[in-house]
């Protein structure tokens, strides 16, 4: 099951392991028998899994930077000029 969110604040952020790919996500979200998040933002798709104390996230950058970073959060790391 996949649900659409408007913000993040439920995703702890302490412990995020980016996956490869979006089956990857969808085999955790059945392991841990979890929901999947999504969150679209102005230029990217970012799905979340929350498990055992680690969250897991698959990021589709619409710009195809490359980045498995969401586009916020890389500006808030000063990853943009």
């Amino acid at each position: 099951m996949m649900i659409d969110v408007q913000n993040t604040d439920i995703v702890d952020s302490k412990a995020i392991v980016d996956v490869s790919s979006i089956e990857d996500l969808g085999k955790l979200a059945e392991r841990f028998n979890a929901v999947i998040f999504h969150v679209e933002s102005e230029n990217s798709h970012v799905y979340y899994v929350q498990g055992e104390g680690t969250t897991y996230r698959f990021v589709i950058n619409s710009e195809k930077t490359g980045s498995a970073v969401p586009e916020d959060e890389a500006k808030s790391q000063g990853g943009e000029s």
